[in-house]
C-alpha cells in the first residue's frame, strides 16, 4: 500500500508543535546562584533571581534554556517553609518550590517582621529571633493599672503587756487590708523597638494596724484608771519613672528591656494621744519621711501560648534611690515627767525590688495591640518606716494582685 503523504506530513508537524510546547511549558531558568530552577507555563520570573547571560540574544540580558526539563537530585522531604509559585492563579501541583516572589519582603512571624533573604529556599519563614525587634509598628504606648496591695510596715498583730503584781493586759490589734492603688503609664516606640516611657504610682492610705482606741478602766502600772489612748497611723509612697526601653526577640520569648531614673517619696506617719483623768492631755507623734532619685532597671517578659492570643508574663525591677531620711519624735506635755520634741536628718539609701507574675491576653488592632493582664505583685522598700517612739526605721513591703489594660507595639 502506498502510505499517504500528506498524512505523514501532518502527523509529523503535531509531534513537532506538542513537543515544542511542551519544552516551554517546561523552560528552566538559570538563577544568580548557578543552579537551575523550574518554572512553571506562563509564569512571571523575578529578574532578580536571574543572572546575565554571557552572550544576550535576547531583550533584557537574561537567557531561558530551552530543551527537556531538569530533572532535580534526589528529592528532599517536604517543608512547610518553602513557597511554591503558583499557575495560572490556582494551586502549583506538587513539585519544584522556589523562594518568595519578592526578595527583602517583611513577613509577619508572631510579633516581629522578618526580613526574608532573595533565596531563602533553605531558611525557615518564620525563624526564631534573638536580638532587636526590628519591624515594629511605631506609635504610642499606654496603659493604666489598679493594683490591690496590702501594706506590710512591722506593725504588731498581738499586744501583751504584764506589770506585776498588777494584772496583764493582751491588746489585739486590727490588720492591715488591701487598698486600690493607680499605676500609669504612656510612651513611644519606635519601628526598632526603641523607645521611652514615663510612669508614675502612688499609694496613699491609713493603716488599720495602727488606727486603735484603748480604755484602762483599772490602773495599770503608772497608767491611772479611766486613761484613753487613741493611735493612728498613715503611710504615703509614689514613685515616678523616666526610661528608655527598647524590645527584644528572645527566641520563644519576647522581651522589653530598659532602664533610666526613679524619683521617689514615702512617709510614714504615726501618732498617739493619751487622755488621763483632769483631764490630761498628751499627744505623742513619731513621722519619718525619705525623698530621693536614683537609677533603676527593668526586664519584661511574655511568652506567647501557641498560637492563642494568651501569654505568661514575668516583670521585675530594681533601684537604688539616694537621699534623705528626716525623722522626728515629739511629745509635747510631761508625759512620764518630760516633754521633748527630737529630730534627725540622715543621708541614706533605700533599695526597691519589685516582682510581677501571672497571665495577658491580646488581640492586633490597627493602632497597635490591646491587651489585658492579671498579676501577683510584691514590692520592698528597704530601711524606709519608722517605728513606735524611739525604735528607728524598717522595711516597708506590699502584696497583692494587679489588673491592668494598655495598647502596646
Amino acid at each position: 500500500m502506498v502510505p499517504n503523504t500528506r498524512g505523514v506530513l501532518a502527523c509529523l508537524g503535531i509531534v513537532l508543535i506538542l513537543s515544542a510546547a511542551a519544552a516551554q511549558a517546561q523552560s528552566v531558568v538559570t538563577s544568580s546562584q548557578g543552579s537551575p530552577v523550574l518554572v512553571p507555563d506562563n509564569q512571571i520570573v523575578p529578574r532578580e533571581i536571574l543572572r546575565p547571560t554571557e552572550s544576550a540574544p535576547l531583550p533584557g540580558d537574561y537567557q531561558f534554556a530551552a530543551g527537556p526539563p531538569v530533572i532535580p537530585p534526589a528529592p528532599r522531604a517536604p517543608r512547610d517553609d518553602l513557597l511554591p509559585i503558583p499557575s495560572g492563579g490556582s494551586p502549583a501541583a506538587p513539585g519544584p518550590r522556589v523562594a518568595a516572589a519578592t526578595p527583602g519582603a517583611c513577613t509577619a512571624c508572631g510579633d516581629s517582621a522578618v526580613a526574608a533573604p532573595a533565596a531563602a529556599c533553605d531558611a525557615p519563614l518564620c525563624p526564631q529571633l534573638f536580638g532587636i525587634a526590628y519591624g515594629v509598628c511605631p506609635g504610642i504606648v499606654g496603659g493604666a493599672e489598679m493594683a490591690i496591695l496590702r501594706p506590710y510596715v512591722g506593725d504588731p498583730r498581738v499586744l501583751s503587756l504584764i506589770l506585776p503584781p498588777a494584772a496583764g493586759v493582751t491588746i489585739p490589734f486590727t490588720d492591715n487590708g488591701f487598698f486600690l492603688t493607680p499605676r500609669i503609664w504612656a510612651g513611644y516606640v519606635g519601628e526598632n523597638g526603641l523607645g521611652v516611657r514615663g510612669r508614675y504610682w502612688q499609694f496613699d492610705q491609713d493603716l488599720p494596724a495602727e488606727n486603735n482606741a484603748l480604755f484602762f478602766a483599772g490602773p495599770f502600772g503608772p497608767i491611772p484608771a479611766g486613761t484613753t489612748v487613741v493611735t493612728a497611723g498613715h503611710l504615703k509612697m509614689f514613685a515616678i519613672d523616666a526610661e528608655v526601653t527598647q524590645q527584644m526577640d528572645l527566641g520563644l520569648w519576647r522581651a522589653n528591656l530598659g532602664g533610666g531614673l526613679r524619683v521617689v517619696g514615702i512617709r510614714h506617719d504615726f501618732g498617739a494621744t493619751i487622755t488621763e483623768p483632769g483631764p490630761v492631755v498628751t499627744n505623742v507623734r513619731d513621722d519619718s519621711q525619705f525623698n530621693g532619685i536614683g537609677p533603676t532597671l527593668f526586664a519584661e517578659f511574655r511568652r506567647p501560648l501557641g498560637s492563642s492570643n494568651f501569654s505568661l508574663v514575668a516583670n521585675g525591677r530594681g533601684s537604688l534611690v539616694f537621699g534623705e531620711w528626716l525623722q522626728r519624735t515629739a511629745v509635747d506635755t510631761a508625759l512620764f515627767g518630760t516633754a521633748f520634741d527630737f529630730s534627725q536628718k540622715t543621708d541614706t539609701v533605700v533599695g526597691i525590688a519589685e516582682i510581677q507574675l501571672g497571665a495577658q491576653w491580646r488581640r492586633e488592632l490597627p493602632g497597635g495591640n490591646l491587651f489585658l493582664q492579671a498579676l501577683w505583685e510584691g514590692q520592698v522598700w528597704s530601711g524606709s518606716a519608722s517605728a513606735l517612739p524611739g525604735g528607728g526605721n524598717r522595711d516597708v513591703a506590699l502584696m497583692g494582685v494587679t489588673v491592668g489594660v494598655g495598647i502596646s507595639r
